[in-house]
């Protein structure tokens, strides 16, 4: 039975993992051999201002009373701790965060999720002479959860991805001011 509930709960992270990769994969932009970056952290250099979206799908979670309105102000406040403000500017880049929750018939306690993070802006495609919104930076994080700790989970792993684009932030930033002009 316990091996059972193991494979199971493996097989649905596998599954969001798989599923996570796809969609990164189909909203990221696709870069010419020429484009002068050093890779999409690059993108997020002197990123002082974002306008934070968050989305999630799941009945659980509103059953549970995690809104995306709880999880965005928890962004918002870790962003403003770091010196990143929350604009209402249609022109300032938006960072989406969105949350998928699966569950499985044979554990129905145990859910895995996934955070799906992504930094859409402005950006110049050579080849059409045209600016057009795009992610620059994407991130995916998934993980099981208890149903107990789920809300706890969420919140903690929430902030730690914060965290991780903060300090990829700070090192763009420092990068930017480093390279000769």
């Amino acid at each position: 039975m316990m091996k059972t509930t193991r494979i199971t709960m493996v097989a649905t992270l596998a599954g969001l993992v798989v599923a996570s990769i796809a969609w990164v994969c189909a909203a990221a932009p696709i870069m010419p051999r020429t484009a002068k970056i050093t890779g999409e952290v690059r993108s997020l250099a002197n990123l002082d201002k974002v306008r934070v979206k968050v989305m999630h799908s799941a009945n659980l979670l509103r059953r549970l009373k995690y809104s995306p309105d709880r999880a965005r102000k928890q962004a918002v406040e870790t962003l403003a701790k770091a010196g990143i403000e929350d604009v209402d500017d249609d022109d300032a880049p938006q960072l989406n965060i969105i949350i998928l929750i699966e569950s499985h018939p044979k554990c129905p306690d145990v859910y895995g999720y996934t955070f799906h993070v992504t930094l859409e802006q402005k950006a110049r495609i050579e080849r059409l002479q045209e600016i057009h919104v795009v992610p620059t930076y994407a991130f995916v994080h998934g993980d099981l959860a208890h149903q107990d700790e789920l809300l706890d989970d969420l919140d903690k792993t929430q902030k730690k991805i914060l965290d991780r684009i903060i300090s990829r932030i700070r090192l763009a930033t420092r990068a930017d001011h480093d390279v000769p002009s």
